[in-house]
């Protein structure tokens, strides 16, 4: 789950948009996020590629967020 934004100007946001997740030239690696394009499926059912921000470490141990949303979800475990 998550959102989707046209960017006016990828070419400058992304840059903007690495250093805020900490991720991309000039961090130290491993970097807590990576950027990658990933196909995504919107609410009407379409797809598109989209750039995301994927977790860049081991998560086997962490609890699962049932609904996928930690803001809603985060207090219940599965």
């Amino acid at each position: 789950r998550g959102e989707v934004y046209r960017l006016p100007r990828p070419d400058l946001l992304l840059p903007r948009l690495d250093a805020y997740e900490g991720c991309g030239p000039g961090f130290r690696r491993p970097t807590e996020y990576v950027r990658q394009s990933q196909e995504v499926r919107l609410a009407d059912g379409g797809t598109l590629s989209a750039w995301i921000y994927l977790y860049n470490h081991p998560v086997a141990g962490f609890p699962r967020v049932p609904g996928g949303n930690f803001r809603t979800d985060g207090n219940r475990r599965s």
